[in-house]
């Protein structure tokens, strides 16, 4: 549980500010009863902490009330920061949902014309600060612009999920490090944004 103010200054103050008040408190604390808040946000996944950060940039003097049900990262010893480790994170119960999917009848490989019962699988969800996106073996990917455009297609109160303006998006918010990137690799990603992102790195 954490309570953010709002903060005039630069990215990095906003970011300590949250560590502090989420560090500061109980994960299990009960709320003063005459504590206000204007806004609750609840889950600091990904989309709640990207809401807290904007609501906080946009709207001035405000509290916000993040509600989370799990804890830090660090709370594995740095296994979630391990791309190696991404199997083991499937198993920490502490930082998943423990999710199933059901069980479902589909057509043998062997024989098309039987079916066979396939067993439900682990499905990840993130019980952890950065929600979901917390267990990704820190892979950053994207969806083909097809997938994008599919979308846009169903109507067009869609049109905003086509590929050209989440391009866009992605790239606001990516900080690539890569050196000397070409002119066709400017085309896709961004430099200024806050999410870093990087090339593998080998060996």
């Amino acid at each position: 549980m954490s309570v953010v103010e709002k903060n005039k200054e630069d990215d990095n103050k906003i970011r300590e500010c949250w560590i502090q008040n989420v560090c500061g408190h109980d994960k299990h604390a009960k709320l003063k009863p005459k504590e206000i808040y204007d806004f609750i946000i609840v889950g600091a996944g990904t989309a709640g902490c990207v809401l807290a950060r904007e609501l906080i940039h946009c709207i001035p003097d405000i509290n916000i009330l993040v509600l989370e049900a799990g804890g830090p990262d660090a709370d594995n010893n740095g296994l979630i920061n391990l791309p190696c480790a991404i199997f083991k994170n499937f198993t920490l119960n502490d930082h998943d949902w423990g999710y199933v999917t059901q069980e479902q009848r589909m057509p043998s490989s062997v024989d098309p014309t039987k079916e066979i019962l396939k067993n439900g699988s682990p499905f990840i969800r993130g019980k952890v600060w950065g929600g979901s996106s917390s267990l990704n073996a820190m892979i950053y990917m994207r969806g083909q612009a097809k997938e994008y455009n599919d979308w846009a297609a169903q109507g067009p109160e869609y049109k905003i999920w086509d590929w050209d303006h989440c391009l866009e998006a992605f790239k606001a918010v990516e900080k690539n490090s890569r050196n000397n990137p070409d002119e066709t690799f400017k085309k896709f990603h961004g430099f200024n944004g806050l999410l870093h992102v990087q090339d593998s790195q080998n060996g």
